[in-house]
């Protein structure tokens, strides 16, 4: 399945990110606003999608990374210590995406975003 209709199906909303609007291979982006079972925000999960297709040189580009849009995914968390770090992820399979970090917020026992 298409990273676009994964994301969409798992309910990222999507939105343009004006810091990366200059990207010749810039699409757009999503985000997931992940939440506990009480409402609470816990963090976010911001995607970003390329397509090399758009690239000034397409030639040099390898062929598997012009078979879809490329996902460039990351989240901000704060640790119990309130150490802030990012977390970036390059697959492409959302829901083992999702559950990647949500392994992480729960095994450093990261604070909620709100």
């Amino acid at each position: 399945m298409k990273i676009e209709q994964q994301l969409v199906e798992k309910g990222f909303k999507e939105f343009r990110d004006g810091l990366k609007t200059d990207k010749d291979i810039y699409v757009k982006s999503y985000q997931l606003k992940v939440r506990d079972n009480q409402g609470n925000i816990l963090y976010f999960i911001n995607v970003t999608l390329y397509d090399y297709n758009l690239f000034c040189n397409p030639s040099v580009v390898p062929d598997h990374l012009k078979q879809d849009l490329q996902p460039d995914t990351s989240v901000q968390f704060t640790s119990e210590d309130g150490e802030v770090f990012n977390v970036e992820y390059f697959g492409k399979d959302v829901d083992r995406m999702v559950k990647f970090y949500d392994n992480i917020f729960h095994t450093m026992k990261c604070q909620n975003y709100e």
